[in-house]
């Protein structure tokens, strides 16, 4: 039987509804660039993020792809389920490998059919999951490069704990609707100002009140809503600055090849 352990979204249950969700919730292992669905497909689970990071990116034929929703501890992916939806043209990938507890679709649907307490968390969480996706399609569309990087970099502090996200280069890429060649430049960028140090595959946070100063708008915004619908959602800010160094690459950080299976 699993616990719940850091999902915030579970913890803010009362015990007897986490009581009831407990066996059919199982505990498994996301790796990094994982899809957990794609366009037009029906997911058999939906997740409940642990220690993870979870990307939902909006997909077009000719204007490619870029981050409309990010998914950690304080969520769940799938919630598409509850709608009996699969038109949207989006895909949820991992982006921080990590653990998550996975529930059947056909399950979490029947529990939220029979439980007041259930559908008023997940509720709650819709609306701040809406926010999100319409302040990140405009940011898409407004903002500056450097603006969204910190805001995408942030926006993953806020869901881990400490100041490394774990994520390749590629990911980062995709999520931003960048090329690979313009992130680059906006890191090293980054990473020459002290403000980030960089490998492959990891990005530490140096100085995050730097990042907070040049991100866009969105970020505070979102961040607000977050707050204001699910209190106590964000992980604490660490209070000193980790001085171990990641080895930082001569040219850009490297990707790192992208993991697609999931452990029981």
């Amino acid at each position: 039987m699993s616990q719940p352990h850091d999902s915030w979204l579970l913890l803010s249950l009362p015990e007897t509804e986490i009581t009831r969700l407990k066996p059919d919730l199982q505990r498994v292992r996301l790796e990094q660039g994982r899809p957990l669905y794609r366009p037009g497909e029906r997911t058999e689970y939906a997740y409940f993020p642990l220690d993870c990071i979870v990307s939902t990116v909006y997909i077009t034929p000719h204007a490619g792809a870029a981050e409309i929703a990010v998914t950690g501890r304080e969520g769940v992916v799938g919630m598409e389920v509850l709608l009996n939806d699969v038109a949207i043209p989006r895909q949820a990938v991992v982006q921080t490998a990590g653990a998550a507890l996975r529930i059947r679709a056909e399950t979490l649907t029947h529990e939220c059919a029979h439980s007041r307490p259930l559908r008023e968390a997940f509720m709650r969480y819709m609306q701040a999951l809406v926010s999100q996706t319409l302040q990140l399609s405009l940011c898409i569309r407004h903002h500056e490069m450097q603006e969204k990087f910190c805001r995408l970099l942030l926006s993953r502090l806020d869901r881990m704990q400490g100041a490394d996200v774990g994520i390749s280069h590629e990911l980062l890429a995709s999520a931003l609707g960048s090329s690979m060649d313009r992130l680059t430049r906006v890191a090293m960028d980054f990473w020459s100002a002290g403000f980030i140090e960089q490998a492959a595959g990891h990005i530490r946070v140096l100085d995050r009140t730097a990042l907070e100063e040049r991100a866009c708008d969105c970020y505070e915004t979102v961040r607000e809503q977050y707050d204001r619908l699910l209190p106590g959602w964000r992980a604490p800010v660490p209070q000193e600055r980790d001085e171990q160094s990641l080895p930082a690459p001569a040219a850009g950080f490297r990707g790192i090849r992208s993991g697609a299976a999931e452990g029981g």
